[in-house]
């Protein structure tokens, strides 16, 4: 396990990005949000939303045949 600096955000700072923490501890009972990179070691920075899946995959063992990045915009991978 790592750790990293923690950042703290007042509503006067970032409005919008304090709004969407309040708004994320409403919805979940959570005030706090992380925020990573999401890669493997040695591999590029997700950029696509095909990426975490392939990397999924990779992990366990298998990448689906035909699993190929597709532009797209607005996706939002959530994992509990």
């Amino acid at each position: 396990m790592q750790d990293g600096p923690s950042q703290t955000v007042r509503e006067e700072q970032n409005t919008r990005y304090y709004r969407l923490i309040s708004e994320f501890d409403s919805i979940t009972g959570v005030w706090v949000l992380l925020n990573m990179s999401f890669n493997d070691h040695g591999e590029p920075i997700v950029t696509t939303p095909t990426d975490p899946i392939k990397d999924f995959y990779r992990e366990a063992g298998r990448v689906p045949r035909g699993l190929t990045p597709r532009q797209s915009t607005g996706w939002v991978l959530m994992c509990s």
